[in-house]
């Protein structure tokens, strides 16, 4: 092929094609191998690496990859120690993260999907034996509300003895009639009355 000619969408088809079903022998992979052993590689550039993380900013795969994915690691039956999914976990934390924003997260979001609101979340419907402290029902779809308002009361977010199990139903309800800032203890007893 003469220099600076192109190939045309037919031609890169069949190049893939015949690519696609080339298969190297294991004895070739062993060569490939030993010919790498020992070897010392240029470092990437600083301007390389920047490049390559540009180049995935943004990035989102489609169900299609993602589905194709996750085939391939089931197939692969791939285990990993609960060291290395730390290890992962721990590197693609905050500004490591592809989608990291600059943390513009609020701190209302951040507490709330938080593994210690999660706990307070499951000890406050434990000790109300996961039931709704307003219907009495056992079960179902439940919320832990704060009895002295989330917004005012900063250390008592997490405090069990300031939450109360309330069904989805029931929580919306208090807030539709209360609204979701400032609310009262006086306002919750008025509202667990009546009927």
């Amino acid at each position: 092929m003469k220099k600076g000619s192109k190939h045309s969408d037919e031609t890169k088809k069949k190049i893939g094609l015949s690519s696609s079903k080339r298969r190297h022998t294991e004895e070739t992979k062993a060569k490939q191998r030993a010919s790498h052993i020992g070897k010392k590689y240029k470092p990437m550039s600083a301007q390389g690496k920047e490049n390559i993380r540009l180049s995935h900013l943004g990035f989102v795969p489609s169900e299609s990859q993602k589905k194709k994915q996750s085939e391939v690691m089931k197939a692969k039956k791939i285990k990993r120690s609960e060291k290395i999914k730390q290890h992962l976990r721990e590197i693609h934390l905050g500004k490591l993260n592809h989608q990291w924003k600059g943390g513009v997260t609020t701190e209302n979001r951040s507490i709330r999907e938080s593994s210690a609101f999660r706990e307070w979340r499951e000890a406050v419907f434990l000790r109300d034996n996961w039931t709704c402290q307003k219907t009495k029902i056992k079960g179902g779809i439940l919320h832990p509300h704060h009895i002295r308002n989330f917004a005012s009361y900063p250390k008592l977010r997490l405090e069990v003895s300031n939450g109360i199990t309330l069904s989805e139903k029931s929580h919306r309800a208090f807030h539709k009639k209360y609204g979701v800032k400032n609310t009262t203890i006086k306002q919750l007893n008025e509202f667990l009355k009546t009927n």
